[in-house]
C-alpha cells in the first residue's frame, strides 16, 4: 500500500496495485469558509502536487471526510470525472450531488466495503465534536497491510478491532481548541490513543492549523507540535515511529 502527500494541509491519496483513492483533495486556489477570507482563509505554503498530473491515471473513488471547505473544496473537486465515485457523510453527499457527482456513496460509522478489486475500507466515527458529521477511514489491502485515517481525532471506542497494531495511523497532532472546545484530541489523549493501539508509524495530518487567517484562527488556542510529541513519545520508550511526510512525498508500507 502506498501513502501520498498530496498538499501541507490534509489531502492524501492511498494507492494499491489497482486502486486509488483520493482524501479531502485541495490542490488549486485558496481554501475560504462560508463568510469570506475575513472569516478564514488559508493558502498553501508550499505548492500541493498538481490535481492535472494526479488526473493522469485514473482515480478509482474519492473519499470526503467531511462536508467543511477544507475537506469538501469544491474548486478542487470540479476538476475530477463527474463518474467519480464519491464517498462521504450525508452532508457532503448533498454538496457532491449539487456538483454533479454521478456515483454518491453516504456513509455513517462502522459500514465497511470494497473499493476497487483490492483495498477494504471500514468507516470510523471521530470523537467530539466532530462524531457526528465526519468520518475517519480505515483501508486494508489484500497483502494485509492498514492504515487509519482520523483528520480531526480518533475516538478510542470507535476504532475497529482489527486496526490494533495498524501501520500507519493519519491523525491530527497539535492540540487546536476553539473558544475552549477541543478539535483534535491533543498530545495527552493522542498518546493514550497512541499506547493503546499501538500503530507502527504515525503520520501527522493537518498541520501547522495557525497558518490560517481570519476570525476563526484568531479564535483557535493551538499548542505541541510533531517534535514535543516525538520527544514524549520516546520518553515512554513507545514503539510508534512518528514520521512526517513532506508534499508529493510517498510511503509504502
Amino acid at each position: 500500500m502506498e501513502i501520498h502527500r498530496l498538499d501541507d494541509y490534509q489531502s492524501w491519496a492511498i494507492r494499491t496495485a489497482e486502486t486509488t483513492v483520493v482524501i479531502d483533495p485541495w490542490l488549486i486556489g485558496e481554501c475560504v469558509l462560508p463568510g469570506g477570507g475575513k472569516v478564514f482563509r488559508r493558502t498553501h505554503k508550499t505548492p500541493p502536487v498538481s490535481v492535472h498530473s494526479l488526473l493522469g491515471s485514473p482515480v478509482t473513488a474519492l473519499m470526503l471526510t467531511a462536508h467543511f471547505g477544507d475537506h469538501f473544496h469544491e474548486e478542487t473537486l470540479r476538476m475530477f470525472p463527474r463518474e467519480t465515485p464519491v464517498y462521504t457523510t450525508k452532508w457532503g453527499a448533498k454538496q457532491a450531488d449539487k456538483l454533479g457527482f454521478k456515483v454518491i456513496k453516504t456513509l455513517v460509522a462502522e459500514e465497511v466495503w470494497g473499493v476497487g478489486p483490492d483495498l477494504r475500507v471500514t468507516t470510523v466515527a471521530p470523537a467530539f465534536p466532530y462524531a457526528h458529521n465526519s468520518l475517519g477511514f480505515f483501508f486494508e489491502d489484500q497483502s494485509g497491510k492498514r492504515v487509519l485515517l482520523e483528520t480531526h481525532g480518533a475516538h478510542p471506542g470507535k476504532i475497529p478491532a482489527r486496526a490494533q497494531g495498524a501501520d500507519v495511523l493519519i491523525t491530527a497532532v497539535e492540540a487546536v481548541r476553539f473558544l475552549g472546545v477541543p478539535l483534535t484530541l491533543g498530545e495527552s489523549r493522542l498518546v493514550d490513543l497512541i499506547l493503546e493501539m499501538k500503530p507502527g508509524i504515525l503520520i501527522p495530518t493537518g498541520t501547522d492549523p495557525d497558518q490560517s487567517e481570519g476570525v476563526i484562527p484568531r479564535l483557535l488556542s493551538i499548542t505541541g507540535s510533531v517534535k514535543e510529541l516525538a520527544n514524549t513519545l520516546n520518553g515512554l520508550g513507545a514503539p510508534t515511529l512518528l514520521r512526517e511526510l513532506a508534499v508529493d512525498e510517498r510511503m509504502f508500507v
